[in-house]
């Protein structure tokens, strides 16, 4: 209703224009107002106080005829949301969007999921000793895919990965925890050592902090798991002697004695009392000064330990960067589009597949 009211009274002031403005000349030139929509003049003359509320009521004014029922009417293609793929009936079916593939992320769920599979299926009293790899990661999947949601559905490579590249983080984390929890053996909560070991972490790790606290709860009291951190420890450790200076004497500097006392001692006059007094403060003194000896030994074993795990951490670090590396172009190898390769090229690419697969998860064969 609005619309048509503004439509219909900017048709009629126009023709206002012309009349009272006879030199009139119309913007972007007369061609212009020949496309105008056509008006009709008034048939009957307009006063001098014509004003345009009363345009309406003085004449009547004739819209544009409309478009002939046939017509076609030219509309501009809309724009398509940003994101979406126009298909069209005739065109090729594939998109980009069907190449693509979705990477989906680990959830707190799908990790513990994956650590209690590998528990399962490694506790196994008849054969969970006894079975290869291939069997042995099979089952994980079986399991884990068995307690997932249907849209959350892994393959063995995806859990081999995924497990490899966590178990090394857990494996450093731990020493962490170890090497702390051997430096404050007494007063100190497991809160406390958590962010102890934290700490240390992080310096080891360019600051960044221990995300898989709750696989390593789970993990950590586990027989098997243990075995396999112990065996990792082997593999990986080196050896670092560390140099401890030998225990220095404590006893302090013997005091001059006095001028009265040599005096006394030189004549015999000192009483016996006061010799087994002397005897008696200097055995305290004694026993004070070993048990300060004590003290400053179990600190200097401490710090032995503490500068020797600190050491292993470091190198294994180094060694766990390469182990890394090597991963991700094993991932690039095994995602590498084989269509083009020639059938050499193929067999290269599965004997370099195998010779990495044994680096990486050469440990889990032997399950």
């Amino acid at each position: 209703m609005v619309s048509s009211m503004c439509r219909h009274l900017r048709h009629s002031v126009r023709p206002l224009h012309l009349i009272h403005n006879k030199n009139f000349y119309p913007p972007n030139g007369f061609v212009n107002l020949i496309n105008q929509p056509y008006m009709p003049m008034p048939s009957q003359p307009l006063g001098e106080n014509f004003h345009f509320v009363g345009l309406t009521q003085n004449f009547n004014t004739s819209l544009p005829p409309p478009p002939p029922p046939n017509a076609k009417r030219t509309q501009k293609p809309s724009r398509l949301a940003k994101g979406t793929i126009q298909i069209d009936g005739d065109g090729d079916a594939t998109t980009e969007e069907s190449k693509a593939v979705k990477k989906r992320y680990w959830t707190h769920d799908e990790e513990v999921r994956l650590a209690s599979a590998w528990l399962n299926c490694s506790n196994d009293p008849i054969h969970g000793n006894d079975k290869k790899g291939e069997t042995f990661w099979k089952e994980i999947a079986e399991y884990f895919n068995k307690h997932a949601p249907a849209d959350r559905q892994r393959d063995v490579n995806q859990l081999k990965i995924h497990w490899t590249r966590l178990k090394t983080v857990i494996n450093n984390f731990n020493g962490c925890w170890s090497a702390v929890s051997k430096m404050h053996t007494s007063g100190y909560s497991d809160d406390q050592l958590m962010d102890e070991a934290q700490k240390m972490y992080a310096n080891g790790n360019n600051g960044k902090p221990f995300t898989l606290v709750h696989w390593w709860k789970t993990l950590r009291n586990e027989p098997k798991f243990c075995a396999q951190i112990s065996q990792m420890d082997k593999e990986k450790g080196q050896s670092h002697t560390i140099d401890i200076t030998e225990d220095r004497d404590l006893l302090p500097s013997q005091r001059p004695i006095g001028r009265d006392a040599a005096k006394a001692q030189r004549n015999g006059k000192r009483k016996a009392e006061e010799v087994l007094d002397g005897i008696a403060r200097l055995g305290d003194s004694i026993n004070k000064i070993v048990e300060v000896q004590q003290d400053r030994k179990q600190e200097r074993e401490k710090v032995a330990e503490t500068q020797l795990e600190i050491s292993r951490l470091q190198l294994k670090a180094a060694q766990e960067q390469k182990e890394a590396k090597l991963l991700e172009v094993y991932s690039s190898l095994l995602q590498q589009d084989t269509s083009q390769l020639s059938d050499q090229g193929k067999i290269n690419r599965e004997r370099t597949l195998q010779k990495m697969e044994l680096k990486l998860f050469g440990d889990s064969a032997e399950d």
